[in-house]
């Protein structure tokens, strides 16, 4: 023990110490959670407009495809023996060139944006063949997951943070190693 030290005071001062640590801990993990509600809100919002689009797209189907013939409808006389073959085929031929016709609107601007450096995790959810790859879906999470911790730490440090600068680079080498890899031309 350090001679005149007063051993309650250096109690006080430590247990004053360790309480500040633990009120700054608490609320770094209040605003990274309600940092990733917000997100996680957003997502919600962006998945929930999707589903109302495509229930808008299936009843428009469904309205559209009522009056277009199907395996009872009845041919004239003298096609009877071509019936199954005339239907199917209609409805091969229809679904291929809605397939043609069909591209994601979305994905242009999706794109465009995450080249010049916004991308929007949420967005790329629009992109049938981004919902169909694990790997980039990790990857994405990730990426969200890291901009979510680097939010929660510029509100307590400056650019010039060690933690700040490290977590800014791995989400610079996750954007272009697995979300955006540049491909050599």
């Amino acid at each position: 023990m350090l001679v005149g030290t007063n051993p309650v005071r250096l109690t006080s001062t430590m247990n004053a110490l360790i309480n500040q640590y633990v009120d700054v801990a608490a609320e770094l993990k209040r605003r990274r959670l309600a940092e990733l509600s917000s997100i996680l809100a957003q997502q919600l919002d962006t998945v929930g407009r999707q589903l109302r689009d495509a229930e808008g797209k299936l009843q428009g189907f469904k309205i559209q495809t009522i009056t277009q013939p199907t395996e009872a409808t009845v041919l004239t006389p003298g096609t009877q023996q071509t019936t199954g073959t005339v239907v199917s085929r209609y409805f091969q031929q229809k679904l291929q060139a809605e397939r043609s016709s069909a591209r994601p609107r979305g994905t242009p601007n999706v794109l465009a944006r995450a080249k010049a450096g916004d991308l929007a995790v949420d967005a790329t959810q629009t992109i049938p063949s981004v919902r169909d790859a694990p790997d980039l879906q990790a990857s994405l999470k990730e990426l969200s997951t890291a901009e979510a911790d680097l939010r929660t730490l510029h509100y307590r440090y400056t650019e010039a943070y060690k933690p700040v600068q490290d977590l800014q680079q791995r989400i610079k080498e996750i954007r272009n190693q697995s979300v955006l890899p540049t491909r050599p031309r």
